[in-house]
């Protein structure tokens, strides 16, 4: 198993962050995403969306780099 994590800073936490920030929950293991509970997960940010079509396009290189032999995946 390959462990492929986000490769993002951390998103919205300082004065300077933007809640349309790619990984605005902070998470360095996987995409999170959060709405709130009466709203439902139609709710959720554009931006959490976003982040998990980031990691999806990482891990989709990572495999093809893989699949060509390369030892040197990033």
């Amino acid at each position: 198993m390959i462990w492929v994590g986000v490769d993002l800073l951390l998103g919205n936490n300082n004065s300077k962050g933007l809640p349309d920030d790619l990984n605005r929950l902070g998470s360095e293991f996987g995409a999170t995403a959060q709405a709130n509970f009466e709203e439902g997960p139609e709710a959720m940010q554009e931006s959490d969306l976003r982040t998990g079509a980031h990691l999806g396009e990482r891990v989709a290189k990572i495999a093809a780099q893989i699949k060509a032999g390369r030892r040197d995946v990033a």
